[in-house]
């Protein structure tokens, strides 16, 4: 082999393995708590938030609006208790009884009906939690609104697919976003805290506590098309492969090189 054509080849292989890999991509991952987010001069921002029942037995509100109150600091604790333990979001249901149970004050189901182990330490943990926010970070938004700096408006509200105690409960947990506009020209920070209230317009129906979330760019493993990126791995099957023949030609020479006189 040439070492022109050597060259080469090594230029190929130093380019797949240069390249950006195609085992890793983006991934939107939501993660609870208390979102913070800064709205811009006369501008607007978009909060993904998911909400629980605070009305045992009534049923799912078709449509909700954003309210100045919030829930109990009894279900605001086992909303927090959930938020550091992660329940909020793994185990929504076991969530939601410990929810009902801080508003009823005893157990609405029995342990024949449904397992309640995670409930229970929810409630035990809520104990142990403070009302102080979760984060804190820029001003309350329903403080915000009271003082007239930003306006709020409740869209995509949808009722979410969620496993239920009993087949014959209500649907219990929804999803929607909430649209923060800025009604000042300075660009102000605000976070949504847990428990605030969205109201259904109904008044048979349930009001729901919100369980915001924030929304976090990470990198995730992803399979991605044929057609899409650079397998490192090829790279280093052609850099072995290379340096094997570079071998063998060098084996090659040093057998044909002249044996020096002695």
């Amino acid at each position: 082999m040439k070492p022109s054509a050597v060259a080469l080849l090594m230029a190929i292989v130093m380019v797949v393995l240069l390249a950006p890999s195609a085992h890793a991509s983006g991934h939107l991952e939501m993660v609870p708590g208390e979102t913070s987010v800064t709205v811009p001069p006369n501008g607007e921002v978009i909060v993904d938030v998911s909400a629980f029942c605070v009305n045992f037995g009534e049923p799912f509100p078709k449509a909700v609006t954003w309210s100045p109150e919030r829930v109990s600091d009894d279900v605001f604790k086992v909303m927090k208790a959930a938020a550091v333990d992660g329940a909020g979001t793994s185990d929504v249901l076991q969530t939601q009884i410990a929810i009902w149970h801080a508003i009823e004050g005893e157990w609405g189901y029995k342990d024949k009906d449904v397992d309640l182990t995670v409930a229970k330490r929810l409630a035990d943990e809520a104990v142990g939690q403070t009302a102080e926010p979760l984060l804190g970070r820029g001003t309350p938004l329903d403080e915000a609104v009271k003082a007239g700096s930003v306006k709020v408006t409740v869209n995509r509200w949808v009722q979410a697919d969620a496993p239920k105690a009993l087949p014959t409960d209500a649907p219990y947990y929804g999803t929607g976003a909430l649209t923060i506009e800025n009604l000042t020209t300075e660009a102000i920070d605000v976070y949504v805290p847990l428990g605030v209230l969205l109201k259904a317009a109904d008044e048979a129906e349930q009001d729901m506590g919100v369980y915001a979330v924030t929304q976090q760019e990470k990198e995730m493993p992803k399979t991605l098309p044929a057609t899409g990126g650079v397998d490192r791995s090829v790279g280093y099957a052609l850099l072995a492969g290379l340096l094997a023949v570079l071998a063998g030609l060098t084996l090659a020479r040093r057998q044909r090189a002249p044996i020096a006189n002695r």
